[in-house]
């Protein structure tokens, strides 16, 4: 495929592609091989990290996902104007999932949200498994990933096998509350590969003690490594802990504020790296040197219970004598007012009791001086009885979400669902010629969102190819 960074005459072509993410990558597969011809011009932009090796093939991953040109933020908060660190990772395109856990979405959930039954979407899975020739994911893996199944299959979790006014108004993302630092037992090799292991286990919670309704899917992640190259790669997610919220507000408005801070808490890593191997020095000192920390920790995400929105902010972009209205991301995490009723804290709570035990099988618990450092600093809990303070805090000072924006231009709403006349499929209603195939065309999956993303965009260009 050529490459221009000007266009002369954008009417050459029969299709113009914006961003080269996951539901384009898929697009332009399914339409280039269904269709007979025709120029397309892709548009991205910033750097091609699909050369870069550091990225593509994980060498050095940790150091190339921490970088700022990697992980961009956006300005989100609760409608309390509680500032929430939201971010994306744009290693893939335009801003692709970092999982390569990949794993489809229910074809009952695709049919509700994106029209057509449950065989439709079973074929499109078919064909697109195909297209990646996928393996089996439990194969081949580290010594680190077999201890993490083995301890899952035992704990019974499940393992990974006209004018529109409707755009702009849908956005979810998920909540993400990081929890569990354990020592990993001393006879597992750790590898690079651990450090974000690949597999994953869900489980189903409910928001109320019926199991009552639609049940919340939540998905935990694990990592592990030594533990300044595992500090190294969530420094810019451990911003949400130290930095007070008036802090945040700037931070997730201003780069160079999140970049710089970005540093400082690498700096404070490295301090207590080093402070750690003194200390281990003195306390043994015929086995001077650094001490070799290796640890395991795990992530709850899950879906916010209510649906988000774009909010108009009062001062605008300036850019070229042309006035750009900037918007806010607000998402409604953690909304009731009353913690013992609301959804997202119930379901928090639930799934991290469960999980407890799951990582107290994984590793050891560190020493009760690191249990209250850690404590002091995230309220991160040990214990099942410190879980609501350390959710009420979280609520209130510590809050991220994952790297899975989605919504603005929602099928059925601001889309067309192709269901009178396929050729139709994503377009924008009340538009001639704009189509959209990715995450904003559907609400959050309830699963990691990377195949979703691919399954919107190989949907869209089956149906406008036919």
């Amino acid at each position: 495929m050529a490459k221009i960074t000007r266009c002369e005459d954008a009417r050459k072509y029969d299709f113009i592609v914006v961003g080269s993410g996951n539901g384009a990558c898929a697009f332009l597969r399914q339409y280039l091989a269904c269709s007979s011809g025709g120029k397309i011009l892709v548009l991205e932009e910033g750097d091609n990290f699909f050369e870069t090796s550091e990225i593509t093939h994980q060498r050095n991953w940790t150091q190339s996902y921490a970088e700022g040109n990697i992980f961009k933020l956006h300005t989100a908060q609760t409608s309390d104007e509680i500032p929430i660190l939201s971010g994306r990772a744009c290693t893939m395109g335009g801003g692709g999932s970092i999982n390569y856990t990949m794993i489809f979405e229910s074809s009952d959930w695709l049919t509700k949200n994106l029209g057509h039954d449950q065989a439709y979407w079973d074929a499109r899975k078919e064909e697109l498994a195909r297209s990646f020739e996928r393996k089996d994911p439990t194969t081949n893996l580290t010594a680190v990933a077999r201890h993490v199944k083995k301890k899952l299959e035992e704990l019974d979790f499940s393992v990974n096998k006209e004018n529109n006014m409707e755009i702009g108004k849908h956005v979810n993302d998920h909540i993400l509350l990081p929890f569990g630092i354990y020592l990993l037992p001393q006879t597992l090799q750790v590898t690079l590969k651990d450090q974000y292991v690949s597999l994953f286990a869900t489980t189903e919670e409910f928001a109320d003690d019926n199991s009552q309704g639609e049940p919340t899917i939540c998905n935990f992640d694990f990592f592990s490594g030594e533990l300044g190259v595992l500090l190294y790669l969530i420094s810019h997610l451990f911003l949400a802990f130290w930095v007070p919220n008036w802090l945040k507000f700037w931070m997730i408005r201003k780069p160079g504020v999140f970049n710089c801070l970005k540093r400082v808490s690498r700096t404070l890593v490295r301090i207590l790296n080093a402070l750690d191997d003194i200390l281990w020095s003195i306390v043994n000192p015929f086995k001077m040197g650094k001490h070799q920390w290796n640890l395991i920790s795990a992530i709850v995400k899950f879906n916010i219970a209510r649906e988000g929105y774009y909010e108009p902010q009062p001062v605008c972009l300036v850019n070229e004598n042309k006035k750009t209205k900037l918007y806010q991301i607000v998402l409604r995490c953690f909304e009731d007012k009353s913690r013992k009723n609301d959804p997202d804290f119930r379901v928090a709570e639930t799934a991290i009791a469960k999980q407890i035990p799951l990582m107290e099988s994984l590793g050891e618990k560190p020493h009760p001086i690191f249990q209250f450092l850690i404590r002091l600093l995230t309220r991160m809990p040990y214990k099942v009885e410190q879980i609501p303070n350390y959710i009420n805090h979280y609520s209130r000072y510590d809050l991220l979400t994952e790297q899975h924006l989605s919504g603005g231009c929602v099928f059925g709403k601001a889309l067309d669902l192709g269901l009178r006349s396929p050729k139709d499929t994503g377009k924008v209603l009340g538009s001639q010629n704009i189509y959209v195939a990715d995450l904003s065309a559907s609400p959050l999956p309830r699963v990691s969102p990377q195949m979703t993303a691919y399954l919107i965009g190989h949907h869209v260009a089956t149906q406008i190819t036919k």
